[in-house]
């Protein structure tokens, strides 16, 4: 079909697919099947390679080999620059240019009018933290739990994201509560938004406080607030 752009990439050890200046971006495919992992065996290994993004820098990206991620670059965006470098796309699969490939900022709109699909994205103020892409606006920032980080790669907050790992835990479980870290009448409940789970803030009314083992509002000498001092 003309106009249609399928950037696949199949990565060398000393080369990389990039985006032309001319590229027509009018139609987009995009790959349904993003790898997040180096797989082991590799799956026809003698014609393609996997590739997947670097965790929090958008310049790099890792070219797998026997199950392990071999650290790549992307070239230099303009000539007589030295610094200014293309970004991965982890979607089309190519070193792209920056607006286009939703890593230091979310996608722009397509002249036909259409945006990739939702993805996450590093907060460029804090990359432990992350932002959710839905047609060109950034929606958060959302923090990780404790001792976690938001991992490009994985799409997800990982305990360890270095290399490209992804030990996966869940944000929470949908429903849960917990106790606000300073306040007794303030507690967070696992929510569901934009098919994402999130600990959203809640405020119990009238003066009463959030029981951490009962896991509801009640009377403050009932509900046994740790954040009170008991003399």
């Amino acid at each position: 079909m003309k106009g249609i752009y399928v950037a696949i990439a199949f990565l060398a050890a000393s080369t990389v697919s990039v985006v032309n200046s001319d590229q027509d971006f009018s139609e987009e495919v995009f790959l349904d099947d993003i790898p997040i992992a180096c797989p082991l065996p590799q799956p026809n290994w003698r014609n393609t390679t996997t590739n997947i993004p670097h965790e929090n820098n958008c310049v790099l990206f890792y070219k797998c080999k026997l199950g392990q991620g071999i650290e790549q670059i992307c070239p230099l965006m303009i000539e007589g620059d030295p610094e200014s470098r293309l970004h991965y796309n982890r979607r089309l699969q190519v070193c792209d240019w920056p607006w286009q490939a939703g890593c230091a900022s979310c996608p722009i709109q397509y002249p036909n009018g259409t945006f990739p699909p939702p993805e996450k994205i590093n907060n460029p103020a804090n990359d432990c933290e992350y932002l959710q892409c839905e047609n060109g606006h950034a929606l958060g920032p959302f923090r990780c739990p404790t001792d976690t980080c938001f991992s490009r790669t994985c799409q997800e907050c990982v305990r360890d994201r270095n290399n490209g790992k992804c030990n996966w835990v869940p944000m929470c479980i949908e429903g849960d509560r917990r106790l606000h870290d300073c306040y007794c009448n303030f507690y967070e409940e696992c929510t569901r938004i934009n098919g994402q789970l999130h600990w959203i803030q809640h405020v119990c009314e009238g003066g009463i406080h959030f029981s951490p083992t009962q896991k509801r509002c009640m009377l403050p000498n009932e509900a046994n607030c740790p954040h009170i001092r008991h003399l």
